[in-house]
């Protein structure tokens, strides 16, 4: 009988020790212990950060737990099914992370060693997962795949937080140690990510309806939207101590849709008004409702604090006004219309009267604090078109008001004595009425050729159109806002755009477009170095951003620019300007 070939022997010995995973000393080199793991060789393995144990990956698809000192089973034996690509534990070794493959084929999937649970996290599309890692806290791991995304994910729960899709695939993730930020490196890329809201551009998630307002508060460091999902919220808008911006503070719940939702000028209190037949009034800073809810006889779809923020000013749907006073034991004030139901209505004399619009040709003024009638605005209108007011908008010192009229024209009055303030405005279908805060502009927005905006410079019995600006062709215009200090113009349509102009030139300055969905309000913050916008979109989403994003991203260059890189950015900032 032949002796065994010396090849053949070297063949076995390599077998044997694929199936053996021995640890060498880190200093001497010299093997200290040998573990056997069966019939299956071993093709990853991963070292626990908080135990000295080892999680070793064999091609069976078998994933075994062993202690360093012994060798012995120091965890369960988790049976993938398919061989194992890449293993990770978490930090305190209480998870760990596998990624499993077959060619570029493969399954991500998350153990809680301790509980024995299996999580799998979907959202690669099957495609390989090459590299993983736990951030420093513990809460999340990021994934790399070949789909040429790296996705982020709640360690606890398994839910995906956030996608970031690079220009290749990623070989491998690392997060920096503070976790705020994830460095991918590809084939011939390496790029920087946020892991948490960016400073200066991120979302407010956690709508389940559309949301049909959005403003800031007073100091822009919260902002407030209302939804149809029986919810209005209150969020952090700016990074205080560990906060991150876009933190959720408050929910503010009805039993229906909310329709509106405001600030009073100091930010103290929020007012929502409801579907359910309720205005309600809550502590901004504690979330918590302030007296019982101001009950209506029908939906409530819009509200107003007056100045001093002691009294309400509400619409209802059955074409009525109220005053109400939830800080006392004051009856509430039905205002009737000026010769019809009203649809809508304004403080104004800083809060003294109240102007009251609705399908009739007059704009009723009533006391505010005993709901007297004291006189009608009244005009005749042109019967081409249908009578009544769409809009009202008193000014800044709530001497004059403007109403826009459905046979599309902007009638001006004096609120103290009801004369005529200013010649009549002819323009189109209006949609919206804003004074600048200084009132020296008036902006209207409107359906003209789909989307069109004025702004009209005010002074003494004179009016002077100052901008003429065209939203998009063929966009349905929604609104318009200006800026604290009336330089810019924001637009916003139901194409999801929303574009800020030059109050002086119509020149545009920014444009954002939201990917699906349609913008149903929109509005500056009180800022005027460089003022931020929320938008509020159909689907539930709410975004904030900059009009110029150049003094953040300047903040995170890594070096100075050279003279020709300068001169490369301030072309590219026009109109804009880039110092």
């Amino acid at each position: 009988m032949g002796g065994v070939s010396p090849s053949r022997r070297r063949a076995r010995a390599r077998a044997r020790r694929l199936r053996q995973c021995e640890r060498p000393d880190a200093t001497t080199g010299r093997k200290l212990f040998a573990c056997d793991v069966g019939q299956g060789s071993v093709v990853a393995c991963a070292f626990d950060p908080a135990a000295d144990r080892v999680a070793l990956a064999c091609k069976d698809g078998r994933v075994c737990v062993r202690d360093l000192a012994t060798g012995a089973a120091a965890g369960p034996v988790l049976d993938l099914g398919t061989r194992a690509g890449f293993l990770t534990f978490s930090h305190d070794g209480t998870r760990l992370f596998v990624g499993t493959h077959q060619d570029q084929i493969g399954e991500a999937l998350l153990f809680d060693l301790a509980r024995g649970e299996r999580r799998v996290l979907a959202g690669h599309a099957g495609r390989r997962v090459v590299h993983a890692a736990f951030s420093p806290d513990g809460r999340y791991v990021a994934t790399a795949s070949f789909d040429a995304t790296v996705r982020v994910w709640d360690a606890a729960t398994g839910a995906q937080v956030r996608v970031f899709v690079g220009r290749t695939r990623p070989v491998s993730v690392a997060w920096t140690p503070d976790g705020r930020r994830l460095v991918t490196l590809s084939n011939d890329w390496a790029n920087v990510w946020f892991t948490r809201n960016r400073p200066d551009v991120f979302n407010l998630a956690g709508h389940a309806g559309p949301v049909v307002r959005a403003r800031f508060s007073p100091d822009g460091g919260t902002a407030l939207t209302a939804s149809f999902d029986g919810t209005a919220r209150l969020w952090s808008a700016t990074s205080v101590a560990d906060r991150d911006p876009g933190t959720p503070l408050h929910v503010l719940r009805h039993g229906g849709p909310v329709i509106d939702a405001c600030f009073d000028r100091r930010g103290e209190r929020v007012l929502t008004t409801s579907a359910d037949g309720t205005a309600r009034v809550w502590n901004a800073t504690t979330g918590e409702s302030i007296g019982e809810p101001l009950a209506h006889a029908g939906a409530v779809t819009s509200g107003a604090f007056d100045p001093a923020g002691t009294r309400v000013l509400t619409v209802c749907a059955n074409g009525t006004a109220h005053l109400l006073s939830p800080f006392s034991d004051s009856p509430p004030i039905e205002l009737p219309a000026s010769g019809g139901a009203v649809a809508c209505a304004v403080f104004a004399a800083e809060g003294a009267s109240v102007a009251c619009g609705g399908t009739g040709d007059g704009v009723g003024i009533f006391d505010a604090r005993t709901g007297a009638h004291l006189r009608d605005l009244a005009f005749t209108h042109d019967e081409a078109f249908a009578g009544g007011v769409c809009a009202l908008a008193a000014a800044p010192d709530g001497i004059e008001i403007a109403a826009a009229c459905n046979d599309e024209k902007v009638r001006f009055w004096d609120a103290r004595t009801g004369a005529t303030s200013r010649a009549d405005l002819v323009v189109y279908p209006v949609r919206s009425l804003v004074y600048a805060s200084d009132g020296s502009k008036l902006l209207v927005t409107g359906r003209f050729g789909g989307g069109a905006a004025k702004v009209l410079l005010l002074g003494d019995h004179r009016r002077t159109v100052q901008a003429e600006i065209a939203h998009t062709r063929g966009a349905s215009i929604v609104g318009g806002a200006l800026s604290a200090d009336g330089s810019l113009v924001l637009t916003f349509a139901k194409d999801g755009t929303a574009h800020v102009w030059d109050a002086t030139s119509g020149r545009p300055v920014a444009h954002r477009a939201a990917r699906d969905g349609t913008i149903l309000d929109a509005a500056f913050d009180g800022g005027t170095a460089n003022p931020r916008v929320i938008v509020a979109l159909d689907d539930g989403t709410v975004s904030i951003w900059p009009v110029d994003p150049l003094p953040a991203a300047r903040a995170r260059l890594p070096r100075s620019l050279t003279p020709l890189e300068k001169e490369r950015e301030q072309r590219l900032a026009l109109p804009l300007r880039y110092e």
